[in-house]
């Protein structure tokens, strides 16, 4: 138990040097418990001599609104009388070290007392856990001033409230200190945001457009901000503190891997402006990984954005009173609910409390960065520049592991098993599954984006909101590195069903970290000379999981994938391939133009790079396509400054060139999209003349297909028959054209795309 933790008391006496002034305490309480005791305090500590002093009190709920009683026509006292707020709050004993178990940090968190007899009872038995707090006092003047700043009212009912308000943020200031808590937290949003003229202004129109009544209307925005606001406490931030530090410690390294420089910019900017922040989702732990960077770097609190599907019992509470701002899966047809969320967005922007959602949407089930979900971001945007938040950074953050808790259920999901609901029990089964090595969490952050002034609607904002999200993903990417635990498995998946050895991947490490240095690709500190180390600690820890297989039989240890693994390693092989993409569709083209007639080798190979691009849109980011075609022009510079004279050369010329590339990236980086396409377009030629299929029905279907031509080697393993990949699949055939039952020369279209599959899938055995 920390030191400041054992003061029980912030003053001996909560009575202040008033100098003769008329005093009022402000009792700050949450049932008749606690306002009972600090009445007793105050009578039993009034020094001798000193005169009389009113009681008022500052009422709290679990919800965080704020009623009071007895301060009714305060404004009329006198200027100089002294408002002295008090209060009494439990303090927690404090779990032990930074790897606490999380059952102990719940059973904290369950044991503060809320029952009015249950308090009665723990005042008289342990003492020692309540501090009673007495915060610092202000004249009757000064909060006036203090008043007419923030309100157009002159005083009455808003201003006791306003005092009421004031005495508990001052109580809450002094108990956010003993916990150790050093962040600024919201409070009373529901009534702040239910007075706020343009807040009223926008449910009158929600009510002219509906038809209904203001007062239902307004009744429902109520009921809507209270299920969307959270109602942040110190306590509970503490415990979700100390949740996220145990979690992002049990099977990690205690401290996340940072980019110091970058981590201390973002810092700055989160107190000087509107910040969101868009993560990369890989895992469950990523959310965890972001409240505790905002907490070890005592940011304004962190309100992370999730669907009400993880509101479960018990963990769900805590992270409503800790920050987390739970909303509806669909709202779509509820104006007053989009109202409310809007304007609580723009509150907590405003008050500079950064908000924070997975980019994405989802976790990625596959390792890749996944087509950024525009729903949350939408609404950001919307309330930023609605309520001429013009300044808004939206900050890309990558979350990346050496290994992830749940590569099983991904694996078993992505072959078709349902998802499983997320619980209290879900939850302690996922944080079970972290009791194993995992290696470390890191984190960096991309380059900031200015939202910008803009329409809040229309064509523009549509536009405006792509562009964001495209930069966001574009930029994330970038600051996403080569990782040990990536390039292992490329190495690996390239030679499979071939295994290799220790000194095979060593060697095939030290080309590939060339290449990647010779092109400024961000890496790792593991693959500093320095940390070689850390990659053989990576490979064993993809070993111990069961991932890879070390066999020990032979002269020295070789490694394979291990039985029923490949999605796996596929997995931590997708966490890298967006730096191998521009490579292997150049090697695919090359290959491709080698067949080309005399002289048409170079139209051959552009216009195959721009087809696969074309074909693999919804799997990687690209940039322009100008851009693009600069970075394929640049990197076969690299490869050999004569390749335009050999591609207009054609035929043998083109085979050297694509011989002398090195190293070779096609087979590893592409082959499992290349063959779930392929299912794809078998799964659509199946298909009667004039049939159509759904999505769904062709996902099913592939599934089948998949496993039949994994066991007839028509594809080579089970890493390609993933939901994810077959979805995409479709969505790249229906944009040629070869889905709808109503497209011209349809059986034709449908006969082609599967040749074409079917001869990338060549190309890829002969690289």
């Amino acid at each position: 138990m920390t030191s400041a933790l054992e003061t029980t008391v912030v003053k001996n006496s909560p009575w202040p040097d008033r100098h003769g002034a008329p005093l009022l305490f402000v009792i700050v309480g949450e049932d008749d418990a606690e306002r009972r005791l600090l009445r007793e305090w105050i009578a039993a500590t009034k020094p001798a001599g000193a005169g009389d002093a009113a009681i008022a009190e500052a009422i709290l709920d679990d919800e965080d609104a704020i009623a009071q009683k007895g301060l009714d026509g305060v404004e009329a006292r006198e200027d100089d009388l002294v408002v002295a707020p008090v209060g009494v709050r439990w303090i927690p004993e404090a779990p032990r070290g930074a790897r606490a178990k999380l059952k102990e940090i719940l059973a904290i968190a369950v044991g503060a007392p809320k029952d009015p007899a249950r308090k009665e009872k723990l005042f008289r038995e342990k003492p020692e856990r309540w501090a009673k707090i007495a915060g610092e006092p202000a004249s009757l003047a000064a909060l006036k001033k203090r008043f007419r700043r923030h309100s157009e009212d002159q005083g009455g009912a808003a201003f006791a409230r306003f005092i009421a308000a004031q005495a508990a943020l001052t109580v809450d200031r002094e108990y956010r200190r003993l916990l150790g808590v050093d962040i600024k937290l919201p409070r009373f949003a529901v009534p702040t945001i239910m007075a706020d003229r343009d807040f009223r202004r926008d449910l009158e129109a929600v009510a002219q457009l509906t038809g209904r009544p203001f007062a239902d209307v307004e009744a429902d925005a109520r009921k809507c901000l209270k299920e969307i606001a959270p109602a942040p406490t110190p306590f509970f931030v503490a415990v979700m503190g100390w949740i996220t530090r145990s979690a992002c410690s049990m099977g990690y390294s205690p401290k996340i891997v940072v980019n110091e420089a970058r981590a201390k910019e973002i810092s700055d900017l989160v107190r000087r402006s509107p910040t969101a922040f868009l993560f990369t989702h890989k895992s469950h732990v990523d959310g965890m990984a972001m409240i505790n960077f905002a907490h070890e770097r005592r940011l304004p609190l962190l309100h992370p954005i999730g669907g009400d599907n993880m509101a479960f019992a018990g963990v769900g509470a805590i992270a409503k009173k800790s920050g987390t701002i739970f909303i509806r899966r669909s709202f779509q047809d509820d104006p007053v609910y989009k109202t409310a969320l809007r304007h609580y967005l723009a509150y907590a922007l405003e008050k500079r409390f950064p908000v924070a959602w997975s980019l994405e949407g989802t976790r990625s089930r596959i390792g890749k960065l996944m087509p950024p979900r525009y729903g949350i971001l939408k609404y950001v945007l919307e309330a930023a520049r609605r309520n001429g938040l013009d300044d808004l950074k939206i900050v890309p953050v990558s979350i990346y592991y050496d290994l992830i808790p749940e590569i099983d259920s991904y694996a078993t999901e992505q072959a078709g098993a349902d998802k499983r609901k997320e619980s209290l029990a879900w939850f302690i089964g996922f944080v079970a599954g972290m009791r194993k090595p995992l290696g470390r969490i890191f984190m960096d952050f991309g380059a900031p984006i200015t939202a910008g002034a803009g329409p809040a609607d229309g064509e523009a904002f549509a536009a405006d909101l792509h562009r964001i999200a495209f930069d966001a993903a574009v930029n994330v990417n970038a600051v996403t590195p080569l990782t040990a635990s990536g390039v292992i498995s490329f190495i690996i998946i390239s030679a499979a069903p071939q295994a290799l050895t220790r000194s095979e991947i060593v060697a095939d490490l030290i080309a590939l970290k060339e290449w990647a240095k010779a092109r400024a690709i961000p890496m790792t500190e593991d693959f500093d000379d320095a940390e070689r180390a850390n990659l053989r600690l990576v490979a064993q820890s993809l070993t111990d999981v069961g991932v890879l297989k070390r066999h020990d039989e032979g002269l020295e240890p070789i490694y394979s994938i291990a039985s029923g693994q490949q999605f796996s390693a596929s997995y931590y092989r997708n966490t890298v391939v967006h730096f191998f993409v521009n490579n292997a569709i150049i090697e695919l083209a090359l290959a491709y133009a080698m067949t080309a007639e005399p002289g048409r080798a170079a139209e051959a190979f552009w216009n195959e790079v721009l087809d696969l691009r074309d074909l693999f849109k919804f799997e990687f980011f690209y940039p322009a396509r100008a851009q693009f075609e600069a970075e394929i022009r640049a990197e076969l510079g690299r490869q050999n400054p004569n390749f335009e004279a050999m591609l207009k050369a054609g035929g043998d010329s083109v085979e050297r060139l694509l011989e002398g590339l090195s190293p070779l990236f096609a087979h590893g980086a592409l082959k499992p999209y290349v063959e779930a396409y392929s299912v794809v377009a078998d799964a659509i030629l199946r298909l009667k003349p004039g049939e159509a299929a759904s999505e769904k029905e062709i996902v099913a279907s592939c599934l089948k297909l998949g496993r039949e031509a994994v066991l007839r080697r028509r594809i080579s393993g089970e890493e390609s028959i993933a939901k994810f990949l077959f979805a995409n699949g479709y969505k790249a055939a229906a944009a040629r054209g070869v889905v709808d039952a109503d497209a011209r020369e349809l059986s034709g279209r449908r006969v082609a795309f599967a040749r074409d599959m079917k001869d990338v899938q060549r190309r890829l055995r002969l690289i």
